[in-house]
């Protein structure tokens, strides 16, 4: 073992603070557990690569599509998403993002590049620089691993998302970049 590899214990101590680290994080950013609720929603609609319905976004979140549709009803009242009749089937409704919804996830990224340079202003420009490149490679995932994957025909199936397989995304910060999805086709996501 090099001089620079950590003993396994320790590596086990530190990989055991990764999940509370990344809830203090959490909590760190502005807006508290609606910002945080309402920012998921949001960005699952504008990220789904086909058509993003209520039990969409439940499956996603990995809750009751009733604690889904309470999310989504306030995120209606409060012009952030629409509905819409689906293209492809036009007794589905699919939610879509309002234009006060992009700007909500715009501010929101906007809050949370702010948290992110105050909690590392004091970081050498090149630790700040690698540590941004690990979180969002570390968001995106390595490797394959299962994602639930919305089928225009409305039906949930799981997709292998591997590493190398490019489709566009938006990150936290509003920016696109390359995910690793393999999905199956779907219609193009909206503009």
């Amino acid at each position: 073992m090099s001089s620079c590899s950590p003993p396994s214990e320790s590596l086990s101590a530190l990989l055991e603070q990764v999940g509370p680290a990344l809830s203090r994080l959490r909590r760190r950013t502005a807006g508290g557990r609606w910002d945080l609720t309402r920012n998921l929603v949001l960005n699952l609609v504008a990220d789904s690569l086909g058509e993003m319905t209520i039990s969409g976004i439940a499956t996603e979140m990995r809750v009751t599509r009733p604690v889904a549709s309470r999310t989504i009803a306030a995120c209606i009242v409060d012009g952030l998403l629409r509905h819409a009749d689906s293209p492809s089937n036009g007794r589905r409704t699919v939610l879509e993002l309002t234009d006060a919804g992009d700007r909500e996830l715009r501010r929101y990224a906007s809050e949370q590049r702010e948290t992110f340079e105050r909690i590392t202003a004091t970081w050498e420009p090149a630790e700040r620089l690698q540590f941004a490149q690990f979180l969002i490679r570390y968001s995106q995932g390595t490797g394959t691993r299962p994602s639930m994957t919305h089928h225009h025909d409305g039906a949930y199936a799981s997709a292998t998302v591997a590493h190398g397989t490019e489709s566009p995304t938006r990150t936290a910060y509003g920016s696109v970049l390359t995910s690793a999805r393999e999905e199956a086709p779907l219609p193009s996501p909206r503009p």
